[in-house]
């Protein structure tokens, strides 16, 4: 029998084999599932679902206790809506530390990993309109040096959209080097793009964030990184529970993270073939795919692919990772997103140019699907078909808004999902609550 042969039957062998686990583990799931007894759901959500919400939005209180009844939430999360400009919904449940027996409370603070892009987004929202700075600018314009090494072409949309070909470092970063954002800048002016500026969409795992901050400290007046930037000039003057390096005496407040199970995964895969490719396919990437470069580079990244949930230690969250390191509330994000669609934080055609995605559907070459972004957001659509903004964050994890219906909405957890954004079951269900309700 020929090498091929042999390599087509190996990999029918294989992807049998994790079906019939898959089948396997989701009839165990579903017969666990019916053990559960009327009392202990009864129990469930009076102990552990608590919050307001409007009579008009009372679809989302079921879907959010739902959730927990039906074991899609296994420790806590929240969930808040602000519609037309006034706050809808806000709840929230479950174990902030189960392992503790730690309730979820109001002011109960999370990770928010990947969304944290949303809260860049927003501050380069306000320095845009505040600073005269265009989206369309070249980088150089404010930090000359960054033209080094073929970078000369890269405009401030390509950093914010991640289509400036900067995935990774050459230079190995380890821990002590994060908090030198001089360092840090260095590294990133010394570095060659992967692609030529603008041409490829290419998910900037990390460095995204240091780009970013390098950027606003070159254009802030205060010469202010991303993290004090929205502190000072978004989060403190309107309230908001929203954090790029979080404050050292507020880490009581936030909740431990879990990770998923393999059994979680196994559930999920169950009821999406497309969702289990995708993780396969990152899974099976060598050491030379843009994917794993980007994590290697940095050790955080290498703590992640030894399955470390690194952002439990508070040490890491003090760093000010700016696209990942993110600590927030619900209602805080919520709240952020909020101001944005009703003029509060940037106006006129700055907040018009947020509508629509910079393009559609473009192929990113580090994770490996297709993603519509535009002014350092993701796009989604609604049940109703008009553009969300927002972002997904790794673990469930999500922020929207709908500037055509006035619409703001944040989930968080720490329970991680299998998953990012709408293939979250526990927030695709609220979501689909949401729009039900106007």
């Amino acid at each position: 029998m020929s090498q091929s042969s042999n390599s087509k039957g190996t990999g029918s062998f294989i992807q049998g084999f994790i079906l019939a686990a898959i089948v396997y583990c989701a009839i165990k799931w579903y017969l666990k599932r019916k053990k559960t007894s009327k009392l202990e759901s009864a129990q469930l959500e009076r102990k552990l679902v608590d919050g307001f919400v409007d009579r008009r939005f009372e679809k989302v209180f079921h879907a959010f206790r739902d959730n927990f009844q039906n074991g899609l939430e296994q420790e806590g999360a929240a969930i808040c809506v602000f519609y037309q400009g006034k706050m809808v919904v806000d709840m929230w449940g479950g174990w902030s530390d189960r392992e503790a027996a730690a309730r979820w409370k109001q002011e109960t603070l999370v990770n928010i990993s990947t969304a944290s892009r949303a809260i860049i987004a927003v501050s380069f929202a306000h320095l845009i309109d505040k600073e005269s700075l265009h989206y369309g600018d070249l980088v150089t314009r404010v930090w000359p040096e960054y033209g080094q090494e073929e970078k000369q072409s890269t405009k401030i949309r390509m950093i914010l959209d991640d289509t400036c070909g900067m995935t990774n470092l050459d230079q190995k970063i380890e821990r002590k080097h994060l908090r030198d954002w001089k360092k840090m800048r260095t590294a990133i002016e010394n570095q060659k793009p992967d692609t030529i500026p603008g041409t490829k969409l290419g998910y900037a795992i990390f460095t995204s964030g240091f780009l970013a901050d390098s950027i606003c400290r070159k254009t802030d007046k205060h010469q202010r990184g991303t993290g004090d930037y929205f502190d000072a000039e978004i989060g403190k003057p309107h309230g908001l529970d929203v954090y790029l390096s979080l404050p050292s005496e507020l880490e009581h407040r936030v909740a431990r993270i879990s990770p998923a199970s393999k059994w979680s995964f196994t559930r999920r895969f169950a009821t999406s073939w497309r969702l289990a490719n995708s993780y396969y396919n990152l899974a099976q990437s060598g050491n030379d795919s843009y994917f794993k470069k980007a994590l290697n580079s940095m050790e955080i990244g290498r703590f992640y692919l030894k399955g470390k949930t690194v952002l439990n230690n508070p040490e890491w969250r003090r760093l000010g990772l700016a696209s990942i390191g993110g600590v927030a509330s619900a209602k805080g994000l919520a709240k952020m997103m909020s101001l944005l669609i009703d003029g509060k934080l940037c106006g006129g055609e700055n907040l018009d140019h947020l509508r629509k995605p910079k393009f559609q559907d473009a192929f990113d070459y580090v994770l490996h699907q297709k993603i519509s972004r535009g002014h350092g957001f993701v796009y989604t659509k609604s049940q109703k078909g008009d553009w969300l903004i927002g972002f997904p964050g790794h673990g469930g994890s999500s922020v929207k808004a709908d500037l055509k219906n006035q619409l703001a909405f944040a989930y968080v957890t720490n329970g991680q999902k299998v998953g990012v954004g709408d293939d979250v079951i526990p927030f695709s269900r609220l979501q689909k609550a949401i729009y039900q309700c106007i």
